[in-house]
Order: structure tokens, then sequence, then C-alpha cells
């Protein structure tokens, strides 16, 4: 899922957030701090309250703009 927020505000909430190189308005945003490829997943619980409170730290949803057409379809990027 790709929604436009504000880094700061997402960085004040305590998420890590991440450019990803493809752009430079572009960041991911690591859900749950310190968790590294070769460390065991945590919880499905544990995601999905991060995922909770990061999508109501970013208030309203709205879709990302660079990933959707003039309809609000969205598009990979390549």
């Amino acid at each position: 899922m790709f929604v436009e927020a504000p880094v700061g505000t997402v960085r004040a909430a305590g998420f890590e957030v991440v450019p990803t190189g493809t752009d430079a308005d572009h960041f991911d945003v690591q859900l749950i701090a310190g968790v590294a490829e070769p460390d065991a997943p945590p919880s499905e619980a544990e995601v999905r309250a991060a995922a909770t409170r990061l999508l109501d730290t970013t208030g309203e949803w709205r879709p990302n703009p660079s990933y959707a057409g003039e309809a609000g379809e969205r598009f990979e990027e390549d």
C-alpha cells in the first residue's frame, strides 16, 4: 500500500523512515524498529499493532499521487 504522509509526523511517532533511493520524496517505513532480515520475524499481532499505529498517525488516508493515475488507480514503479 502506498500512502502519502508527512515524514516528520511518522518519525515523531517513533517509526524509522528510510529513503528508497528511487525518488527524493519516497521513503519506506519500518513498522518495528531494530528488526533485520536475519532476525526472527515479529508476530502477526505485533505487525498489525504497528501498522494500525502508523495509519492512525498519518491521519486521513490518501493515495500517494506518485502511484495513482487520474482515476486513482495504482500502478507499479519501474
